[in-house]
């Protein structure tokens, strides 16, 4: 197997998505009659004109990983398997992505870590935390946390946008906090 279209490599892995073209390359001496390809162990495609190709609709399988092999067979209908090829399949965006600290509608002073608890039925890529619409940083492993200095004397909407593999994304509900840097008034004895 040659190559697959619509992917992602992450470390070892080859994360696909979406409609795929796998692409084989296949010779013979004389030449070859047909390309067989198999996904999972199972017959899905084949094709006798080179480039040896099938389009394969990532959607109808699953999420998860799944092992592709080719077959060549010529003329005198010898035949020839590829090693396999190892994908993930990564179609949905993540499960779920909130703010788990800080709670919503709280006060917050000084340089405040914010936490995201991400689900994803595959892999988790980033998460990257926002205060409104300005890139505060982003975290690449759980858990997911930031240490953002808050600054200034106001109400802030703080944001998280995971990303799978594939860069599907998914975005947590805003989380309201008040920036409060003012100590209270001096207390006065009255009586």
């Amino acid at each position: 197997i040659i190559s697959v279209s619509n992917n992602r490599t992450s470390g070892s892995f080859l994360y696909v998505s979406g409609t795929s073209t796998v692409t084989i390359t296949a010779a013979d001496a004389n030449s070859i009659q047909l390309v067989e390809f198999y996904i999972d162990g199972g017959l899905n495609s084949s094709d006798s004109s080179s480039p040896y190709t099938f389009t394969w609709n990532t959607q109808a399988i699953g999420d998860g990983a799944h092992v592709l092999k080719a077959k060549a067979y010529d003329n005198a209908n010898n035949s020839r398997e590829t090693a396999t090829f190892n994908v993930i399949v990564d179609n949905g965006a993540p499960e779920s992505v909130v703010i788990t600290s800080p709670i919503n509608n709280t006060y917050v002073t000084g340089t405040v870590t914010i936490v995201a608890a991400v689900a994803d039925s595959v892999s988790v890529q980033k998460v990257d935390f926002f205060n409104g619409t300005t890139l505060i940083g982003s975290d690449t492993s759980a858990p997911f946390t930031i240490n953002w200095a808050s600054a200034g004397e106001s109400v802030q909407q703080l944001l998280a946008t995971a990303y799978d593999e594939i860069n599907n994304a998914l975005n947590s509900s805003l989380v309201t906090v008040t920036v409060d840097r003012t100590a209270p008034l001096v207390p006065t004895i009255v009586s």
